[in-house]
């Protein structure tokens, strides 16, 4: 076991960028990537990472991840195969609007092995996705016999029960769904990154950085040499953080996390040793120019050094 990689507790698959929508809080933003994940090469990829550590959840997300419903399922089919507990799916519900191919769907993840889903629900998402087509298909999930593993996930400002315009339109979408009885789970904060910071760049407060920040130190993150999740991208990208450490297309997933080194990598060794300063630092000698002052988050500067090294 490559003694990086023992924490590994997660995999995230991002099966495609594609969308039907254009949501003002996506994370995702300008930074898509063409292509989908083949179900191929996701099972391969999963079946890699299990091999390596005692995998405790699977997720699936996009883009909109049902878009690739192969992939999606022969992921889950395969983690509930190994033996994985937690199995997510993140989806808006909004893939077709064809009402038959909703319920077809519903049925195929009922036999996936998913039990977790995820269905996001918001004012962001009802910008441009109908709200009746995600409640026809949180319908065909109940219907297939998935309601007790259905919540609705909601993007808040500040929220539930907060006076902000969109918290309060999410409240409101969410009442839509009562019919059904189906959970409303904590959801997410918007954060300023993608589309958010640009569209809802009012909403955050710019502060300056805090130069002594430490790798791992942030909310929902983890060190470097000791990641407890990893991620695929749409391109086949394999990453620890934001950071990509190899491609499925080039290098099977067993070879990318046996030669995983983080101290082999100066922009990576640079900042679990100095922190943000020794990160910035590194990048310029690296080429990358970066200003502390241009960035929300440590986080956020981080991810875009990494994204210029891809």
């Amino acid at each position: 076991m490559n003694p990086y990689l023992k924490n590994v507790k997660r995999i995230e698959f991002s099966v495609t960028h594609r969308c039907r929508s254009q949501c003002a809080h996506c994370s995702l933003g300008a930074d898509r990537v063409a292509g989908e994940l083949p179900p191929g090469a996701a099972v391969a990829a999963l079946e890699a990472a299990a091999s390596l550590s005692a995998l405790e959840s699977v997720l699936t997300i996009g883009g909109e991840p049902l878009l690739c419903v192969p992939t999606v399922c022969a992921v889950h089919q395969r983690a509930e195969a190994l033996g994985i507990p937690r199995r997510q799916l993140v989806t808006s519900g909004c893939f077709t609007h064809d009402k038959a191919l909703r319920e077809h769907t519903a049925d195929q993840l009922e036999v996936s092995g998913v039990n977790e889903i995820l269905l996001s629900v918001d004012a962001f998402h009802t910008e441009y996705l109908p709200l009746a087509e995600q409640y026809s298909f949180a319908r065909a999930l109940c219907q297939a016999g998935l309601g007790s593993v259905t919540a609705l996930h909601p993007a808040w400002i500040k929220g539930p029960g907060s006076g902000d315009p969109y918290d309060v339109k999410t409240s409101a979408c969410l009442s839509r769904f009562e019919p059904l009885h189906l959970p409303v789970g904590e959801g997410n904060r918007v954060f300023p990154g993608g589309n958010a910071r640009i569209y809802l760049s009012d909403y955050f407060q710019r502060t300056p950085l805090d130069t002594g920040f430490q790798c791992g130190t942030a909310p929902c993150t983890g060190r470097l040499d000791a990641p407890t999740a990893l991620a695929v991208d749409p391109d086949g990208s394999v990453r620890v953080c934001g950071f990509t450490i190899g491609n499925l297309h080039q290098k099977p997933m067993a070879e990318i996390l046996k030669g995983y080194n983080p101290m082999g990598r100066p922009l990576m060794r640079a900042l679990l040793e100095r922190g943000l300063s020794g990160l910035t630092a590194a990048a310029r000698e690296a080429g990358i120019e970066v200003s502390a002052g241009d960035y929300f988050s440590p986080c956020e500067l981080c991810r875009a050094v990494a994204h210029q090294l891809k």
